[in-house]
Protein backbone atom coordinates (compact mmCIF):
# COMPACT_ATOMS: atom_id res chain seq x y z
CA UNK A 1 0.00 0.00 0.00
CA UNK A 2 1.23 3.73 -0.86
CA UNK A 3 1.85 5.55 1.83
CA UNK A 4 0.56 8.94 1.96
CA UNK A 5 1.31 11.96 4.08
CA UNK A 6 -1.19 13.86 5.13
CA UNK A 7 -0.41 18.07 6.30
CA UNK A 8 -1.57 18.00 9.59
CA UNK A 9 0.30 19.39 13.10
CA UNK A 10 2.28 16.86 15.14
CA UNK A 11 -0.03 17.91 18.22
CA UNK A 12 -3.03 16.81 16.64
CA UNK A 13 -4.72 13.35 17.89
CA UNK A 14 -6.30 11.51 15.20
CA UNK A 15 -9.16 8.90 16.33
CA UNK A 16 -10.55 6.41 13.48
CA UNK A 17 -13.55 4.65 14.47
CA UNK A 18 -15.51 2.21 11.86
CA UNK A 19 -18.48 -0.39 12.30
CA UNK A 20 -18.00 -3.27 10.17
CA UNK A 21 -20.28 -6.18 8.80
CA UNK A 22 -19.51 -9.61 7.53
CA UNK A 23 -16.04 -9.05 6.97
CA UNK A 24 -15.64 -12.79 5.88
CA UNK A 25 -17.49 -11.95 2.79
CA UNK A 26 -15.60 -8.77 1.76
CA UNK A 27 -12.91 -8.73 -1.45
CA UNK A 28 -10.23 -7.36 -2.97
CA UNK A 29 -10.36 -4.35 -4.85
CA UNK A 30 -8.21 -0.95 -5.22
CA UNK A 31 -9.59 2.17 -3.05
CA UNK A 32 -9.26 5.68 -3.94
CA UNK A 33 -9.53 8.25 -0.94
CA UNK A 34 -11.18 11.78 -2.12
CA UNK A 35 -9.70 14.47 0.07
CA UNK A 36 -11.60 17.75 -1.47
CA UNK A 37 -11.57 16.33 -5.08
CA UNK A 38 -7.75 15.23 -4.31
CA UNK A 39 -7.37 11.20 -5.29
CA UNK A 40 -5.14 9.35 -3.14
CA UNK A 41 -4.77 6.06 -4.36
CA UNK A 42 -4.29 2.88 -1.86
CA UNK A 43 -2.91 -0.19 -3.09
CA UNK A 44 -6.07 -2.95 -3.45
CA UNK A 45 -7.57 -4.49 -0.21
CA UNK A 46 -10.01 -5.69 1.49
CA UNK A 47 -11.20 -2.93 3.59
CA UNK A 48 -12.06 0.87 3.61
CA UNK A 49 -10.64 1.23 7.07
CA UNK A 50 -7.29 -0.19 5.91
CA UNK A 51 -6.65 2.71 3.41
CA UNK A 52 -7.47 5.52 5.82
CA UNK A 53 -5.52 4.32 8.53
CA UNK A 54 -2.50 4.34 5.73
CA UNK A 55 -4.20 7.59 4.45
CA UNK A 56 -4.42 9.60 7.59
CA UNK A 57 -2.22 7.55 10.15
CA UNK A 58 -4.36 7.91 12.80
CA UNK A 59 -3.09 7.23 16.21
CA UNK A 60 -5.78 5.13 17.87
CA UNK A 61 -8.03 2.82 15.38
CA UNK A 62 -11.42 1.33 17.18
CA UNK A 63 -13.25 -1.22 14.75
CA UNK A 64 -16.73 -2.69 16.14
CA UNK A 65 -17.86 -6.14 14.94
CA UNK A 66 -20.69 -7.84 15.97
CA UNK A 67 -21.06 -10.78 17.99
CA UNK A 68 -23.73 -12.21 15.24
CA UNK A 69 -20.50 -13.36 13.07
CA UNK A 70 -21.28 -16.63 15.36
CA UNK A 71 -23.92 -17.46 13.07
CA UNK A 72 -22.47 -17.20 8.89
CA UNK A 73 -23.53 -19.04 6.03
CA UNK A 74 -22.51 -22.65 5.22
CA UNK A 75 -19.98 -21.27 2.22
CA UNK A 76 -18.10 -19.48 5.14
CA UNK A 77 -17.55 -22.53 7.56
CA UNK A 78 -18.54 -21.58 10.69
CA UNK A 79 -21.78 -21.99 12.97
CA UNK A 80 -22.55 -20.78 16.51
CA UNK A 81 -22.68 -24.49 17.28
CA UNK A 82 -18.81 -25.02 15.49
CA UNK A 83 -17.86 -22.29 17.76
CA UNK A 84 -19.08 -24.35 20.94
CA UNK A 85 -22.37 -22.47 21.90
CA UNK A 86 -24.32 -24.63 24.51
CA UNK A 87 -27.36 -23.63 25.82
CA UNK A 88 -27.50 -21.94 29.11
CA UNK A 89 -24.02 -22.18 29.57
CA UNK A 90 -23.13 -18.49 29.53
CA UNK A 91 -19.23 -19.68 29.69
CA UNK A 92 -19.55 -21.19 26.77
CA UNK A 93 -20.13 -18.26 24.91
CA UNK A 94 -17.50 -16.21 26.41
CA UNK A 95 -15.07 -18.76 25.38
CA UNK A 96 -16.46 -18.64 21.77
CA UNK A 97 -16.38 -14.81 21.37
CA UNK A 98 -12.84 -15.26 21.84
CA UNK A 99 -12.48 -17.80 18.88
CA UNK A 100 -14.42 -15.15 16.68
CA UNK A 101 -11.86 -13.35 17.35
CA UNK A 102 -9.04 -15.24 16.68
CA UNK A 103 -10.74 -15.57 13.01
CA UNK A 104 -11.09 -12.08 12.56
CA UNK A 105 -7.76 -11.34 13.87
CA UNK A 106 -6.99 -14.15 11.28
CA UNK A 107 -8.56 -12.61 8.18
CA UNK A 108 -7.53 -9.22 8.49
CA UNK A 109 -4.19 -9.51 8.86
CA UNK A 110 -4.28 -11.89 5.58
CA UNK A 111 -5.37 -8.33 3.45
CA UNK A 112 -3.58 -6.76 1.89
CA UNK A 113 -2.38 -3.35 3.67
CA UNK A 114 -4.01 -4.24 6.67
CA UNK A 115 -0.88 -5.70 8.28
CA UNK A 116 -1.33 -2.55 10.71
CA UNK A 117 -3.17 -4.40 13.18
CA UNK A 118 -0.86 -7.22 14.16
CA UNK A 119 2.27 -5.09 13.52
CA UNK A 120 4.76 -4.84 16.47
CA UNK A 121 6.27 -1.95 15.39
CA UNK A 122 3.43 0.29 14.96
CA UNK A 123 2.89 3.75 15.82
CA UNK A 124 -0.63 3.76 16.89
CA UNK A 125 -2.98 1.53 19.24
CA UNK A 126 -5.40 -1.03 17.54
CA UNK A 127 -8.99 -1.95 19.07
CA UNK A 128 -11.06 -4.50 17.74
CA UNK A 129 -14.09 -4.43 20.02
CA UNK A 130 -16.82 -7.59 19.49
CA UNK A 131 -19.81 -5.22 20.07
CA UNK A 132 -23.54 -6.53 20.72
CA UNK A 133 -25.49 -7.25 17.80
CA UNK A 134 -29.35 -7.87 17.16
CA UNK A 135 -31.44 -9.56 14.46
CA UNK A 136 -32.41 -13.15 13.19
CA UNK A 137 -29.97 -14.94 11.26
CA UNK A 138 -29.78 -18.49 9.73
CA UNK A 139 -26.58 -20.55 9.60
CA UNK A 140 -25.54 -23.33 9.31
CA UNK A 141 -24.20 -26.50 11.38
CA UNK A 142 -23.65 -30.29 10.50
CA UNK A 143 -25.95 -30.65 7.48
CA UNK A 144 -28.83 -28.76 9.60
CA UNK A 145 -30.02 -25.11 9.28
CA UNK A 146 -30.44 -23.40 12.47
CA UNK A 147 -31.34 -20.11 13.53
CA UNK A 148 -30.02 -17.75 15.82
CA UNK A 149 -31.68 -14.59 17.48
CA UNK A 150 -29.86 -12.23 19.51
CA UNK A 151 -31.96 -9.91 21.16
CA UNK A 152 -32.29 -6.36 24.33
CA UNK A 153 -35.73 -6.72 24.24
CA UNK A 154 -35.88 -8.78 27.55
CA UNK A 155 -34.54 -5.59 28.77
CA UNK A 156 -36.45 -3.01 27.78
CA UNK A 157 -34.14 -1.78 25.27
CA UNK A 158 -34.69 -1.92 21.41
CA UNK A 159 -31.88 -2.87 19.42
CA UNK A 160 -30.79 0.19 17.93
CA UNK A 161 -30.93 2.13 21.24
CA UNK A 162 -28.48 -1.46 22.79
CA UNK A 163 -25.99 -1.17 20.05
CA UNK A 164 -25.43 2.90 20.04
CA UNK A 165 -25.12 2.85 23.66
CA UNK A 166 -22.28 0.29 23.58
CA UNK A 167 -20.72 2.11 20.89
CA UNK A 168 -20.67 5.23 23.24
CA UNK A 169 -19.57 3.87 26.38
CA UNK A 170 -17.17 1.72 24.63
CA UNK A 171 -15.55 4.69 22.40
CA UNK A 172 -15.84 6.80 25.87
CA UNK A 173 -13.64 4.68 27.75
CA UNK A 174 -10.98 3.70 24.95
CA UNK A 175 -10.94 7.50 23.66
CA UNK A 176 -10.44 8.44 27.45
CA UNK A 177 -7.66 6.17 28.21
CA UNK A 178 -5.75 6.51 25.36
CA UNK A 179 -6.07 10.72 25.23
CA UNK A 180 -5.39 10.52 29.20
CA UNK A 181 -1.79 9.34 28.50
CA UNK A 182 -1.40 11.52 25.69
CA UNK A 183 -2.66 14.83 27.73
CA UNK A 184 -0.71 13.68 30.96
CA UNK A 185 2.38 14.56 28.60
CA UNK A 186 1.45 17.53 25.98
CA UNK A 187 -1.42 18.76 25.51
CA UNK A 188 -2.76 18.62 21.75
CA UNK A 189 -4.28 21.15 19.83
CA UNK A 190 -7.13 19.54 18.12
CA UNK A 191 -8.87 16.01 18.61
CA UNK A 192 -9.65 14.33 14.74
CA UNK A 193 -12.16 12.18 14.89
CA UNK A 194 -12.54 10.25 11.83
CA UNK A 195 -15.49 7.76 11.08
CA UNK A 196 -15.91 5.05 8.52
CA UNK A 197 -19.58 3.91 8.11
CA UNK A 198 -18.55 2.01 4.75
CA UNK A 199 -19.26 -1.34 5.96
CA UNK A 200 -21.80 -0.94 8.42
CA UNK A 201 -25.20 -2.38 7.66
CA UNK A 202 -28.54 -2.07 8.86
CA UNK A 203 -28.47 0.18 12.30
CA UNK A 204 -24.80 0.68 12.77
CA UNK A 205 -23.88 3.65 10.49
CA UNK A 206 -26.87 5.28 12.45
CA UNK A 207 -25.65 4.62 15.67
CA UNK A 208 -21.75 5.47 14.80
CA UNK A 209 -23.28 8.87 13.46
CA UNK A 210 -25.08 9.22 16.76
CA UNK A 211 -21.84 8.19 18.66
CA UNK A 212 -19.38 10.53 17.08
CA UNK A 213 -21.24 13.34 17.70
CA UNK A 214 -22.30 12.69 20.88
CA UNK A 215 -18.50 11.56 21.63
CA UNK A 216 -17.03 14.61 19.86
CA UNK A 217 -18.78 16.96 22.28
CA UNK A 218 -18.02 14.87 25.38
CA UNK A 219 -14.17 14.98 24.45
CA UNK A 220 -14.29 18.43 23.62
CA UNK A 221 -15.69 19.65 27.12
CA UNK A 222 -14.01 17.35 28.45
CA UNK A 223 -10.48 18.32 27.71
CA UNK A 224 -11.27 21.52 26.86
CA UNK A 225 -9.91 21.31 23.31
CA UNK A 226 -11.03 21.78 19.76
CA UNK A 227 -12.64 18.40 17.86
CA UNK A 228 -13.24 17.85 14.22
CA UNK A 229 -15.17 15.72 12.69
CA UNK A 230 -14.36 13.79 9.25
CA UNK A 231 -17.10 11.08 8.02
CA UNK A 232 -15.85 8.89 5.44
CA UNK A 233 -18.28 6.31 3.24
CA UNK A 234 -17.07 4.76 0.15
CA UNK A 235 -19.08 3.75 -2.97
CA UNK A 236 -21.28 0.43 -2.54
CA UNK A 237 -19.37 -2.56 -3.74
CA UNK A 238 -20.47 -4.86 -6.76
CA UNK A 239 -18.32 -8.06 -7.18
CA UNK A 240 -15.79 -7.38 -10.00
CA UNK A 241 -15.89 -3.43 -9.48
CA UNK A 242 -11.99 -2.69 -10.04
CA UNK A 243 -11.86 1.00 -7.88
CA UNK A 244 -14.24 2.28 -5.83
CA UNK A 245 -13.98 6.05 -4.00
CA UNK A 246 -13.96 6.56 -0.16
CA UNK A 247 -15.77 10.16 -0.11
CA UNK A 248 -14.99 12.39 2.52
CA UNK A 249 -19.02 13.04 3.35
CA UNK A 250 -18.59 15.76 5.98
CA UNK A 251 -16.31 17.66 7.71
CA UNK A 252 -17.08 19.55 11.19
CA UNK A 253 -15.28 21.71 13.71
CA UNK A 254 -16.74 21.29 17.16
CA UNK A 255 -14.91 23.65 19.84
CA UNK A 256 -15.84 23.30 23.86
CA UNK A 257 -18.09 26.15 24.34
CA UNK A 258 -20.48 24.87 21.39
CA UNK A 259 -20.11 21.26 22.33
CA UNK A 260 -21.29 22.06 26.04
CA UNK A 261 -24.14 23.90 24.76
CA UNK A 262 -25.53 20.97 22.71
CA UNK A 263 -24.40 18.67 25.77
CA UNK A 264 -26.86 20.81 28.06
CA UNK A 265 -29.74 18.84 25.79
CA UNK A 266 -28.23 14.98 26.18
CA UNK A 267 -28.05 15.71 29.94
CA UNK A 268 -32.00 16.60 30.25
CA UNK A 269 -32.66 13.50 28.57
CA UNK A 270 -33.66 10.96 31.51
CA UNK A 271 -31.10 8.86 33.07
CA UNK A 272 -33.67 5.58 33.90
CA UNK A 273 -30.70 3.84 35.11
CA UNK A 274 -28.41 1.08 34.13
CA UNK A 275 -30.53 -2.51 33.59
CA UNK A 276 -33.85 -0.87 33.86
CA UNK A 277 -35.43 -4.01 34.00
CA UNK A 278 -32.77 -6.06 35.37
CA UNK A 279 -30.90 -6.76 39.14
CA UNK A 280 -28.23 -4.13 39.34
CA UNK A 281 -25.78 -6.60 41.65
CA UNK A 282 -22.12 -5.27 41.41
CA UNK A 283 -23.05 -2.18 39.44
CA UNK A 284 -25.62 -0.57 42.20
CA UNK A 285 -22.76 2.19 43.40
CA UNK A 286 -22.12 3.24 40.15
CA UNK A 287 -25.40 3.40 38.94
CA UNK A 288 -25.87 5.54 42.32
CA UNK A 289 -22.47 7.83 41.64
CA UNK A 290 -23.97 7.98 37.75
CA UNK A 291 -27.75 9.62 39.13
CA UNK A 292 -25.75 11.48 42.09
CA UNK A 293 -23.06 13.33 39.45
CA UNK A 294 -26.42 14.12 37.29
CA UNK A 295 -28.16 15.80 40.33
CA UNK A 296 -25.16 17.74 41.46
CA UNK A 297 -24.99 19.36 38.24
CA UNK A 298 -28.17 20.10 37.74
CA UNK A 299 -27.77 23.51 38.72
CA UNK A 300 -24.74 23.81 36.73
CA UNK A 301 -26.40 23.31 33.49
CA UNK A 302 -28.79 25.70 34.16
CA UNK A 303 -26.15 28.14 34.78
CA UNK A 304 -24.21 27.59 31.32
CA UNK A 305 -27.51 27.49 29.45
CA UNK A 306 -28.77 31.25 30.56
CA UNK A 307 -25.28 32.13 30.38
CA UNK A 308 -24.79 32.74 34.02
CA UNK A 309 -21.46 33.85 34.74
CA UNK A 310 -21.52 34.53 38.72
CA UNK A 311 -23.88 31.60 39.30
CA UNK A 312 -21.56 29.45 37.19
CA UNK A 313 -18.67 30.09 39.03
CA UNK A 314 -20.00 29.90 42.74
CA UNK A 315 -22.27 27.00 42.46
CA UNK A 316 -19.25 25.00 41.19
CA UNK A 317 -17.10 26.39 43.91
CA UNK A 318 -19.49 25.00 46.55
CA UNK A 319 -19.56 21.26 44.62
CA UNK A 320 -15.97 21.02 44.40
CA UNK A 321 -16.12 22.12 48.19
CA UNK A 322 -18.60 19.34 49.15
CA UNK A 323 -18.49 16.13 47.40
CA UNK A 324 -16.24 13.51 47.21
CA UNK A 325 -16.56 13.50 43.17
CA UNK A 326 -13.60 15.31 41.83
CA UNK A 327 -13.28 15.11 38.24
CA UNK A 328 -9.77 16.61 38.21
CA UNK A 329 -7.28 14.35 35.93
CA UNK A 330 -5.93 13.28 38.68
CA UNK A 331 -9.00 12.32 40.27
CA UNK A 332 -8.90 8.04 41.74
CA UNK A 333 -12.66 8.92 41.71
CA UNK A 334 -12.47 9.16 37.75
CA UNK A 335 -10.20 6.18 37.43
CA UNK A 336 -12.51 3.92 39.46
CA UNK A 337 -15.37 4.99 36.98
CA UNK A 338 -13.95 4.01 33.95
CA UNK A 339 -12.82 0.52 35.32
CA UNK A 340 -16.52 -0.07 36.03
CA UNK A 341 -17.97 1.06 33.07
CA UNK A 342 -15.29 -0.81 31.13
CA UNK A 343 -16.73 -4.20 33.32
CA UNK A 344 -20.11 -3.12 32.28
CA UNK A 345 -19.53 -2.70 28.64
CA UNK A 346 -17.96 -6.01 28.15
CA UNK A 347 -20.98 -7.37 30.41
CA UNK A 348 -23.20 -6.21 28.03
CA UNK A 349 -21.18 -8.42 25.04
CA UNK A 350 -20.54 -11.81 27.06
CA UNK A 351 -23.29 -11.94 29.95
CA UNK A 352 -26.35 -13.57 28.17
CA UNK A 353 -28.70 -16.62 28.31
CA UNK A 354 -28.91 -18.96 25.59
CA UNK A 355 -31.71 -21.25 24.85
CA UNK A 356 -32.46 -23.48 22.23
CA UNK A 357 -35.86 -23.92 21.13
CA UNK A 358 -36.87 -27.24 19.10
CA UNK A 359 -33.82 -27.87 18.57
CA UNK A 360 -32.55 -25.95 15.57
CA UNK A 361 -33.63 -22.33 17.10
CA UNK A 362 -31.30 -20.72 19.36
CA UNK A 363 -32.47 -17.43 21.33
CA UNK A 364 -29.59 -15.26 23.01
CA UNK A 365 -30.57 -12.69 25.54
CA UNK A 366 -29.29 -9.92 26.85
CA UNK A 367 -28.58 -9.79 30.30
CA UNK A 368 -26.64 -6.18 31.08
CA UNK A 369 -27.80 -3.57 29.42
CA UNK A 370 -28.42 0.44 28.88
CA UNK A 371 -30.70 2.64 26.83
CA UNK A 372 -28.87 5.31 24.56
CA UNK A 373 -30.41 8.35 26.30
CA UNK A 374 -29.38 7.15 29.79
CA UNK A 375 -25.99 6.41 28.77
CA UNK A 376 -25.82 9.31 26.61
CA UNK A 377 -27.01 11.54 29.44
CA UNK A 378 -24.95 10.04 32.16
CA UNK A 379 -21.39 11.03 30.08
CA UNK A 380 -23.14 14.17 29.26
CA UNK A 381 -22.95 15.20 32.73
CA UNK A 382 -19.39 13.90 33.67
CA UNK A 383 -18.40 16.18 30.68
CA UNK A 384 -20.31 19.29 32.09
CA UNK A 385 -18.24 18.78 35.33
CA UNK A 386 -15.02 18.66 33.49
CA UNK A 387 -15.95 21.46 31.54
CA UNK A 388 -17.47 23.67 34.49
CA UNK A 389 -13.88 22.49 36.25
CA UNK A 390 -12.09 24.39 33.59
CA UNK A 391 -14.24 27.71 33.71
CA UNK A 392 -12.92 27.89 37.70
CA UNK A 393 -9.43 27.14 36.71
CA UNK A 394 -9.32 29.79 33.85
CA UNK A 395 -9.30 32.74 36.77
CA UNK A 396 -7.36 30.74 39.57
CA UNK A 397 -9.68 31.37 41.75
CA UNK A 398 -9.37 29.11 45.02
CA UNK A 399 -12.37 30.52 46.89
CA UNK A 400 -15.78 31.29 45.03
CA UNK A 401 -17.04 32.94 48.43
CA UNK A 402 -14.82 36.16 48.23
CA UNK A 403 -16.67 36.95 44.88
CA UNK A 404 -15.49 37.61 41.39
CA UNK A 405 -14.69 41.05 39.58
CA UNK A 406 -16.70 42.37 36.50
CA UNK A 407 -13.50 41.53 34.83
CA UNK A 408 -13.38 37.86 35.55
CA UNK A 409 -17.24 37.22 34.70
CA UNK A 410 -17.11 39.10 31.46
CA UNK A 411 -13.76 36.45 30.98
CA UNK A 412 -15.67 33.89 31.91
CA UNK A 413 -19.08 34.66 29.58
CA UNK A 414 -17.26 34.89 26.56
CA UNK A 415 -14.67 32.09 26.57
CA UNK A 416 -17.24 29.54 28.50
CA UNK A 417 -20.80 30.78 28.14
CA UNK A 418 -21.54 32.27 24.53
CA UNK A 419 -25.21 30.28 24.49
CA UNK A 420 -28.43 31.53 23.33
CA UNK A 421 -28.63 34.35 26.23
CA UNK A 422 -25.12 35.45 25.96
CA UNK A 423 -26.13 38.96 25.13
CA UNK A 424 -28.52 39.10 28.22
CA UNK A 425 -25.54 38.48 30.79
CA UNK A 426 -23.20 40.86 28.45
CA UNK A 427 -25.61 43.67 28.99
CA UNK A 428 -25.78 43.06 32.98
CA UNK A 429 -22.04 43.39 33.38
CA UNK A 430 -21.80 46.26 31.27
CA UNK A 431 -24.58 48.08 32.79
CA UNK A 432 -22.56 47.89 35.89
CA UNK A 433 -19.15 48.97 33.85
CA UNK A 434 -21.38 52.07 32.21
CA UNK A 435 -21.87 53.42 35.72
CA UNK A 436 -18.59 52.96 36.90
CA UNK A 437 -17.12 55.17 33.98
CA UNK A 438 -20.34 57.70 33.73
CA UNK A 439 -20.93 59.04 37.32
CA UNK A 440 -23.58 61.18 35.88
CA UNK A 441 -25.93 58.23 35.50
CA UNK A 442 -28.71 57.94 38.07
CA UNK A 443 -30.82 54.51 39.27
CA UNK A 444 -30.45 51.52 41.13
CA UNK A 445 -26.48 50.47 39.43
CA UNK A 446 -25.85 54.50 41.22
CA UNK A 447 -26.73 54.30 44.39
CA UNK A 448 -25.44 50.61 44.49
CA UNK A 449 -22.25 51.46 43.27
CA UNK A 450 -21.79 54.71 45.47
CA UNK A 451 -22.62 52.74 48.69
CA UNK A 452 -19.40 50.72 47.69
CA UNK A 453 -17.25 53.52 46.56
CA UNK A 454 -18.14 55.01 50.19
CA UNK A 455 -17.52 51.45 52.22
CA UNK A 456 -14.71 50.55 50.30
CA UNK A 457 -13.68 47.08 51.22
CA UNK A 458 -17.17 46.03 53.11
CA UNK A 459 -19.93 44.34 51.13
CA UNK A 460 -22.77 46.50 50.40
CA UNK A 461 -26.16 45.48 48.89
CA UNK A 462 -29.43 47.20 47.23
CA UNK A 463 -31.09 46.27 50.77
CA UNK A 464 -33.82 44.55 48.60
CA UNK A 465 -35.75 41.21 49.14
CA UNK A 466 -34.21 38.08 47.41
CA UNK A 467 -36.06 37.96 43.82
CA UNK A 468 -38.26 35.05 43.91
CA UNK A 469 -38.98 34.79 40.60
CA UNK A 470 -37.06 32.57 37.71
CA UNK A 471 -37.70 35.15 34.62
CA UNK A 472 -36.12 37.77 36.47
CA UNK A 473 -33.27 35.38 37.14
CA UNK A 474 -32.68 34.55 33.60
CA UNK A 475 -33.67 37.82 32.64
CA UNK A 476 -30.80 39.46 34.03
CA UNK A 477 -27.94 36.58 33.24
CA UNK A 478 -27.97 35.62 37.27
CA UNK A 479 -27.11 39.23 38.62
CA UNK A 480 -30.27 40.37 39.49
CA UNK A 481 -29.41 43.23 41.81
CA UNK A 482 -32.08 41.60 44.25
CA UNK A 483 -29.42 38.99 44.77
CA UNK A 484 -25.76 40.38 44.92
CA UNK A 485 -23.74 42.37 47.35
CA UNK A 486 -20.66 44.09 45.94
CA UNK A 487 -17.48 45.59 47.31
CA UNK A 488 -14.97 47.79 46.01
CA UNK A 489 -11.45 46.40 46.71
CA UNK A 490 -8.38 46.86 45.03
CA UNK A 491 -9.56 49.32 42.50
CA UNK A 492 -12.23 46.91 40.96
CA UNK A 493 -15.82 46.05 41.83
CA UNK A 494 -16.44 42.44 43.04
CA UNK A 495 -19.48 40.88 42.85
CA UNK A 496 -21.00 37.92 45.12
CA UNK A 497 -24.24 36.21 46.21
CA UNK A 498 -26.27 37.07 49.42
CA UNK A 499 -25.91 34.42 51.87
CA UNK A 500 -29.74 34.50 52.56
CA UNK A 501 -30.30 34.35 48.60
CA UNK A 502 -28.40 31.49 47.94
CA UNK A 503 -30.25 28.67 48.10
CA UNK A 504 -32.89 30.54 46.51
CA UNK A 505 -31.04 30.98 43.56
CA UNK A 506 -30.52 27.10 43.55
CA UNK A 507 -34.40 26.39 44.03
CA UNK A 508 -35.35 28.76 41.02
CA UNK A 509 -31.58 27.23 38.60
CA UNK A 510 -32.81 23.76 39.48
CA UNK A 511 -36.20 24.28 38.03
CA UNK A 512 -35.35 26.87 35.38
CA UNK A 513 -35.13 24.31 32.49
CA UNK A 514 -38.63 22.24 32.94
CA UNK A 515 -40.09 24.04 29.88
CA UNK A 516 -36.60 22.63 27.83
CA UNK A 517 -36.90 19.36 29.17
CA UNK A 518 -40.58 18.97 28.30
CA UNK A 519 -39.50 20.30 24.87
CA UNK A 520 -36.47 17.49 23.98
CA UNK A 521 -38.24 14.46 25.70
CA UNK A 522 -41.67 15.96 23.22
CA UNK A 523 -39.38 15.44 20.54
CA UNK A 524 -37.26 12.29 22.13
CA UNK A 525 -34.12 13.63 20.69
CA UNK A 526 -32.91 11.00 19.53
CA UNK A 527 -30.40 12.47 16.81
CA UNK A 528 -27.28 14.03 17.40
Amino acid sequence: MVSINMDSSNNNVKILIATWGNLFQWEETKYEVDIDGDLKSCDKTNSTTCCLVETYRPDLVLIFIPDTLLCRSSKEGKSIEDYGVKPKDRKSYEDALKKLYEDVDSRITSWKGCDFLNNPDKEHKNIIAIAPGNGVYKCFSKNKELTVMWSSRNLGIDPLSYYSSYLLLKSFIETIRYLDNIFANDKPVEIELLMDTSHGINYMPIALRRTIYVLARILSSYYNVNVKIIHFNSDPYVKGVKKLAIHKVLEENINPNKAVQRLVYSYLLEFKGLMPRGNLGKYKNLDEDLKRIKSLFKIIVSTIHYSMPLAHLYFYGEILDGTEYDVSDKSSFLNKLLDTFNEFARDMVYLVKINLVDNNEYIISRSVGVDYDSIKSALSSLAIARYSMFSYKLLGKKDYREGFSLKDLKKILDERLKGPLYHVADHEISQFERYIKDSSLKGEYRELIDKACTHRGKWEDAEKNCNNVIRVLIAHGGLSLRDIKVMWKNGELILAYKEECIENIKRLLKRSLKDTYKLIVSGREKTM
